[in-house]
């Protein structure tokens, strides 16, 4: 029996090798254009319908999701990266902070912390968690606590909204300063 589950598990580890080297060939010819986007959704999804214990095309189909702006399909996929993964795994942190994201991107900023704080505590240094952090923080107008997230991340590692974002929560905290001396 032992060998049967050695067999099976070699298979199933050389066919999402293979799948994933598909996708990859597949992601870099396309270009990443919205149009090829859409077709390689199509595809992710019925390699996902004979294969639905592959977590890494879940992942990949909730990163393809969201960029899209299919928040419910990136929601779902996440779920189901989460429910494949083993805790405080990479793969775990990703579905978290997928999640997060689509908390986010529905203006959810609560639901979204808990997730993103989630993943942060298993992979600290994915700074785009800490972005995203510091969005929801910003959205439930705690600016301090947005610049302290921000501030984690080595300038020259911050994204182009990161750094937007950063600079946005020094205005508000300063103009928040500066109400108290006008009263």
């Amino acid at each position: 029996l032992l060998s049967v589950i050695t067999v099976c598990e070699y298979f199933w580890n050389m066919l999402t090798s293979y799948i994933s080297a598909t996708l990859d060939l597949y992601w870099k010819l396309s270009g990443r254009r919205t149009s090829d986007s859409d077709s390689l959704i199509l595809h992710l999804r019925s390699i996902l319908r004979r294969f639905p214990f592959w977590a890494e095309g879940h992942l990949a189909l909730a990163e393809l999701c969201i960029n899209t702006g299919d928040i419910a399909a990136a929601y779902a996929s996440g779920h189901a990266l989460k429910a494949l993964s083993k805790p405080n795994s990479f793969l775990c942190a990703q579905a978290l902070f997928i999640l997060g994201r689509c908390f986010l991107r529905k203006g959810e900023w609560q639901s979204a912390l808990i997730y993103l704080c989630q993943a942060h505590a298993i992979l600290p240094t994915l700074y785009a968690i800490h972005e995203e952090e510091a969005a929801a923080l910003m959205l439930s107008e705690d600016y301090s606590a947005a610049l302290k997230a921000l501030a984690q991340i080595p300038s020259e590692r911050l994204s182009a909204e990161g750094k937007a974002a950063l600079e946005f929560a020094k205005m508000r905290m300063a103009r928040e300063l500066a109400l108290p001396l006008q009263r």
